[in-house]
């Protein structure tokens, strides 16, 4: 399984593709300080995990960075 980490949802879901896996996008997202908005956070199953054909991955994209309030 590739590490789908950092990737746009179309790249992700194109690289799958090529790969013969299906790929599901979870609704939720979650905050990363590191991971940019719109950008695969999480995956399952785990990317160098070994996966049959015609597997779905799941993936869930970042949030971006929280945004912090200001206690002026």
């Amino acid at each position: 399984m590739p590490d789908f980490t950092n990737q746009t949802a179309n790249e992700a879901t194109a690289l799958a593709a090529a790969l013969g896996l299906g790929m599901k996008v979870d609704d939720t997202r979650r905050p990363d300080p590191k991971i940019g908005a719109g950008r695969v956070l999480l995956q399952e199953p785990a990317a160098g995990s070994t996966a049959r054909r015609q597997r779905s991955v799941k993936i869930w994209l970042s949030a971006g960075q929280r945004r912090r309030r200001c206690r002026c």
